[in-house]
């Protein structure tokens, strides 16, 4: 008898670790990258991963999240530097941010992303893990027209009276 609650406590334990929602990880950095088209921003994010092809699947979410809340600085005077879109913190409406994140919704404003990894955007770790730099072109006058839609970001024509 205590055999078989052990085996399923075991099973029961596994099974709520596999289903169990995917943490979100943001652990990156990033940069401007080249002019975009009207309207969008050119990111490059950094991130450590196991093989580079997670770096390009998930530099689409971690180029959103930089302007949403990190903002973007460009040093080399191709464009503005922007402060960060979103007027919360991600822990202030969390569970929205997560669903925006976790649905996908994010990748409506995902213009393109780079799956060419070029020999100076990849850098091997101690660690055996790899830094990868992804560019990622984002749609940012759409990102910000939903975000203040979802009254999550201020509508700076209104702030100055336009």
């Amino acid at each position: 008898m205590k055999k078989n609650i052990s085996i399923l406590a075991i099973s029961l334990t596994l099974v709520f670790q596999f289903c169990a929602p995917a943490k979100l990880v943001f652990n990156y950095d990033h940069k401007c990258g080249a002019t975009g088209a009207q309207g969008t921003k050119v990111i490059k994010v950094f991130t450590e991963v196991s093989k580079s092809q997670e770096a390009i699947d998930k530099s689409g979410m971690l180029a959103v999240h930089a302007v949403l809340f990190k903002g973007i600085v460009c040093t080399d005077g191709t464009s503005q530097s922007t402060s960060k879109m979103s007027k919360f913190n991600y822990e202030d409406k969390k569970e929205w941010f997560d669903n925006f994140f976790k649905s996908g919704k994010f990748k409506d404003f995902v213009a393109n992303t780079s799956s060419v990894i070029n020999s100076e955007d990849r850098l091997k770790l101690p660690s055996g893990k790899v830094k990868v730099g992804v560019s990622v072109q984002v749609s940012y006058e759409s990102l910000k027209k939903y975000m203040v839609s979802q009254s999550m970001a201020d509508d700076m024509n209104k702030a100055m009276g336009w």
